[in-house]
């Protein structure tokens, strides 16, 4: 029994050194969201579905001790087929990249909870289509600006790799430039600016970070 509380304490306290990153260090990682939905009424033979998945890789370096800079990219994609009232299905593809600071906070061992400040550019191309016969009579093109606060938690699993989870821009301001086209009408345009938090529907992302000195 004393070798086990030994060597208990030994793993507690090498997660525990495990648990800082010290400065200099470099971080390699990425976050992952995917999301998948069905919603299908009674006595309706079909199923409204939504797919949504991003990865977003990242940069960045201990300019402190617990304290992260660096940059981001992104990649998302989503499918919604619908059913409901005129057959259609909608697409929308994401890009962006963006600059991020992060303090991490040690909680216990391995454990340290996180909030990270960050300012991104999003580009989305977004197109509806009738799914009978493949037209697509709208489409948008939208420019982001997004400035937001990402809290999370992370977990040393090693001395080299961290596994995460996080809330995305739960607090954020957004301004938005649209252009967009449909049913054979002229392009449009329009402009919008946002303040706003994401408490009622948290997307979360699941991510992870390899250290390297």
């Amino acid at each position: 029994m004393r070798r086990i509380s030994l060597l208990a304490a030994g793993l507690f306290s090498i997660s525990a050194v495990h648990a800082q990153i010290d400065r200099g260090t470099t971080l390699l990682g990425s976050d992952v969201m995917f999301e998948k939905a069905t919603d299908k009424r009674d006595g309706d033979p079909h199923a409204n579905t939504r797919t949504v998945y991003y990865i977003t890789p990242s940069i960045g370096r201990a300019i402190s001790d617990d304290l992260v800079a660096g940059v981001r990219l992104l990649y998302g994609y989503s499918v919604q087929k619908n059913y409901s009232t005129t057959a259609s299905i909608s697409k929308n593809s994401s890009y962006g990249a963006g600059l991020f600071i992060r303090r991490y906070k040690k909680v216990a061992g391995g454990l340290n909870v996180f909030l990270e400040a960050r300012l991104q550019g999003l580009y989305q191309y977004y197109t509806q289509a009738d799914r009978s016969t493949g037209v697509v009579y709208q489409n948008n093109k939208t420019y982001n600006v997004i400035a937001g606060l990402n809290p999370g938690l992370a977990y040393a699993a090693t001395r080299r790799i961290w596994l995460e989870i996080a809330l995305q821009n739960l607090i954020y301001a957004q301004y938005q430039h649209t252009r967009g086209e449909g049913d054979g009408m002229p392009g449009s345009t329009g402009n919008d600016f946002a303040i706003s938090t994401a408490f009622n529907s948290i997307p979360i992302s699941l991510g992870f970070k390899i250290l390297l000195d």
